[in-house]
């Protein structure tokens, strides 16, 4: 019954097809406690069987992973101020897609192929015991992600660094 009742207080936080991550957070900061006790009496394979309980596990666990992408947009930011009117070929360009190659491609692919539309406007989370849920974000509320890894990719694939790697 109290799960029902967190994923129905959930739900009142989409306004206009949309939920905020200020909201989120908020949401999932009061909701914590029950995560971490369903944590500890569900763990390992929490999700075996489709439990409420697992599945609950899972939404929140989506969640606390978009919103760690969302904590690092004032690195990126600082990031992107960084290259700013660099040559593209420049060394420290080189020096930084060395420096952001594992933040770009492993930490946030998934971010990218995943969630992100493919305009950059919409951010669509998927939960896979919640199919009723459809959580999406604008796109402006990751604006440095979706900007730091456009930046990256175009910077990275066209790259001595990459052309290195290929020979």
């Amino acid at each position: 019954m109290i799960l029902s009742n967190l994923l129905a207080n959930f739900k009142t936080l989409e306004k206009n097809g949309f939920y905020s991550m200020a909201k989120i957070e908020l949401w999932m900061q009061q909701t914590r406690p029950v995560y971490l006790e369903l944590s500890h009496e569900l763990p390992g394979n929490y999700w075996q069987g489709n439990s409420y309980e697992g599945a609950f596990l899972d939404f929140y666990k989506v969640l606390e992973r978009i919103l760690g992408y969302h904590q690092k947009e004032g690195y990126l930011q600082n990031e992107l101020e960084f290259i700013e009117g660099f040559d593209k070929n420049s060394g420290v360009i080189i020096e930084w897609l060395k420096k952001n190659e594992k933040l770009a491609l492993d930490e946030f692919g998934s971010f990218w192929c995943e969630w992100l539309d493919e305009n950059f406007e919409t951010i669509s989370l998927s939960f896979l015991h919640f199919k009723e849920f459809n959580v999406c974000l604008q796109g402006k509320e990751f604006k440095n992600t979706i900007q730091f890894l456009s930046t990256f990719d175009k910077l990275y694939w066209e790259s001595e660094l990459v052309k290195n790697k290929i020979k």
